[in-house]
């Protein structure tokens, strides 16, 4: 809808910029040309307006629906979050836990969970262990008694989020927005831990009114 709404005050500028360029191109050019050139000029900047992800829209990696990662098999390692000093070695053991098998992906953290998707702990809740997310934003607003990893996704620790442990990201960031981390936060920019791509969700098809609204944009600009 924020597209939607670009267009609108899109369309509220041109009807007041438009009397205005109208009346100066009948002074400096009795033919119009020029006053035909600015609104075909206008409403192309307006079709740019309403085609272009504003700030925020469209911009990230769409992430899988939230959801938990069944543990791996018994012949398959754990894996250990205990140590986050070691990048390098924790993104080795990822990739190798997190490699796409006939019956999906399955990794078994020891002294904690995992998950795929966005993943959130409320203000209210207390999660103890240790804390994987697979392509998801971790949104910290209660409590992790543990260390946090993120693989392709950020950890945003929200005022009153607590993460007792320390945060690594792997191919993220970690915004602290009023929390508090016991430990230390670790960047770690990597081309991509997952092998393949995880299953996303489609992106929405844009509504009626918004299809009807740039069709009239362009029927407007011709005229």
């Amino acid at each position: 809808m924020r597209a939607l709404s670009r267009l609108l005050r899109a369309v509220a500028l041109l009807a007041v910029l438009a009397p205005r360029a109208a009346w100066a191109g009948t002074l400096t050019d009795p033919t119009g040309s020029r006053t035909v050139d600015l609104v075909h000029g206008f409403w192309s900047l307006v079709a740019d307006v309403a085609t272009r992800p504003g700030d925020g829209d469209d911009l990230q990696t769409p992430h899988p629906p939230p959801q938990a990662i069944p543990p791996g098999a018994k012949d398959q390692p754990a894996v250990g979050l205990d140590d986050l000093s070691q990048p390098t070695a924790i993104e080795s053991r990822l990739r190798e836990a997190l490699r796409r098998r006939d019956d999906g992906i399955r990794v078994t953290v020891t002294n904690g969970t995992a998950r795929m998707g966005d993943f959130s702990i409320g203000s209210n809740e207390t999660v103890p262990g240790h804390l994987l997310v697979v392509q998801g934003t971790a949104d910290i607003y209660g409590k992790l008694l543990g260390n946090l990893v993120t693989v392709d996704g950020d950890v945003v620790i929200h005022p009153g989020g607590v993460v007792s442990g320390d945060i690594l990201t792997l191919g993220g960031e970690v915004r602290d927005e009023g929390g508090e981390i016991g430990g230390e936060a670790r960047m770690f920019r990597t081309s991509s831990v997952l092998g393949t791509p995880l299953p996303v969700q489609a992106s929405p098809a844009p509504s009626a009114v918004e299809t009807v609204f740039r069709r009239m944009a362009g029927v407007v600009g011709v005229f």
